[in-house]
This record gives C-alpha cells, structure tokens and sequence, in this order.
C-alpha cells in the first residue's frame, strides 16, 4: 500500500500538509503530491490513536 494510514505530507513552500486518514491502495504511479508546483516532502507515518 503506497500510502497507510496516518501518512503526512508538507510543501515546504507554504506549509501546506496533507494527511491520509484511510489507507491508500493506488499504486503510487497513480499519485502526485505537488503543492506550489512542487512534489510534497513526506514526513512519515503518524501513529493512530
């Protein structure tokens, strides 16, 4: 799964995050976390609950 539960994602040019809150089961061809014309940084899983 490219993306699990609790993964985050920040544009390191405005500060923007997003955080998958389900799994995701796309492959990850299937994704681009761009933000300001950027690919998103990814800072890890966070743990649930």
């Amino acid at each position: 799964m490219p993306h699990p539960e609790g993964e985050r994602f920040r544009c390191d040019e405005c500060g923007a995050e997003i955080m998958f809150v389900k799994p995701c089961p796309c492959p990850d061809s299937q994704h681009s976390d761009v933000c300001c014309g950027k690919p998103m940084r990814s800072l890890g899983v966070e743990a649930s609950g």
